[in-house]
């Protein structure tokens, strides 16, 4: 089924939406006559290979989730002022990807609270079906870091760019998901893999306080992980209580004794050191997962549990294993070296479902 081309009025639209937004924070505190020239179309003349999916199919195509991963990676490879990160996994087992940029490394929720400038959240895709704002932030990202044709954008604010939200709905492609819509030829769907269209329940805490569902509590501790907020919990039932340790920062004061309390521990093991160090990742995303605000390697998981002698859990679970800097198999192993072959310590995968354990 061919669609017209008036899908690219969709996708522009959304784009200088952008940059006008974008433009006024940038010179709202200068004069009128500091006021620079209009930009010039930015995204005339690009390089072939940096176009993207819907320049290239004149916007009657927009990319898959895995061209809009890889086309991330791509960008942030190749510039200093872009990083790529991802914030969850959905439930169907994909990563959600994000995009800071900024020019003085601003990468970190702890940087940016410091930082001078004004941080800009673009969130696209929360309706997967509802693509230009993918599109138009992909090229916004393109004319920033690569040709440069926008990169004053940045001289006063800092930008996070969440490409597709809904992940899995962005998959459930068909050319019927929005029959109402001028293009592009094939979507993704307005609700989630699963038919959940909105959440109407929904409570908001910060990390120490005590959540009660019935019979259950659920503890939230902080922890030292740089994201905004970090927290950890601990799952109560009755006489049982399963801790959930993941994005901890690092052997913080007290991690210790938290573990010795608890039945059973979902236990962050994300890195092997010698694979993180000879990865290609940036430096300074290496310095940020070994610092104090990143995470818990497998050598100092397992020490963290070794420490705690008989106190120790009825069985660990490692958990939020990096997909590029570690394995299962090396996560396991060093546990144990640490602890022996006769202590339980099982797997939780990234992609699927663990065998049921109880506590």
């Amino acid at each position: 089924m061919t669609k017209p081309i008036g899908f690219m009025r969709r996708g522009v639209l959304p784009f200088l939406s952008v940059v006008a937004a974008l433009s006024i924070t940038l010179f709202a505190q200068r004069t009128h006559a500091e006021y620079p020239a209009p930009l010039a179309n930015p995204s005339t003349d690009v390089p072939s290979e940096w176009r993207t999916v819907v320049e290239r199919f004149d916007f009657r195509k927009t990319p898959r989730y895995e061209e809009t991963v890889a086309l991330c990676r791509r960008l942030a490879d190749a510039s200093p002022w872009l990083e790529y990160q991802t914030f969850g996994t959905s439930p169907q087992g994909r990563a959600m990807p994000l995009v800071v940029a900024s020019r003085d490394g601003t990468f970190t929720p702890k940087d940016a609270r410091s930082s001078k400038h004004l941080t800009v959240f673009i969130q696209n895709c929360i309706h997967a079906g509802e693509c230009a704002g993918k599109d138009a932030s992909l090229m916004l990202l393109r004319d920033i870091a690569i040709t440069k044709t926008r990169q004053r954008l940045l001289e006063h604010v800092n930008l996070i760019v969440i490409p597709i939200f809904s992940v899995d709905g962005h998959e459930r492609f068909s050319q019927y998901s929005r029959i109402n819509q001028n293009g592009p030829e094939e979507m993704g769907w307005r609700a989630t893999w699963c038919n959940l269209g909105r959440l109407d329940d929904v409570h908001y805490f910060r990390s120490g306080d005590t959540l009660e569902f019935g019979s259950v509590k659920v503890h939230t501790i902080p922890t030292a992980h740089d994201a905004a907020d970090g927290v950890a919990f601990v799952v109560e039932h009755e006489t049982k209580k399963l801790r959930i340790l993941t994005d901890l920062g690092h052997v913080f004061s007290g991690l210790r004794g938290v573990i010795e309390s608890v039945d059973a521990a979902y236990l962050e093991s994300n890195y092997d050191a010698q694979l993180l160090a000879t990865s290609d990742y940036p430096a300074r995303l290496k310095h940020r997962i070994t610092g104090s605000g990143g995470h818990l390697s497998n050598d100092e998981s397992a020490e963290l549990v070794a420490c705690c002698g008989q106190s120790r859990p009825k069985w660990v679970a490692v958990a939020h294993l990096s997909e590029r800097n570690n394995r299962p198999e090396l996560a396991l192993a060093s546990q144990r070296d640490a602890i022996g072959n006769d202590y339980p310590v099982y797997l939780a995968p990234r992609t699927c479902e663990s065998e049921l354990l109880e506590v």
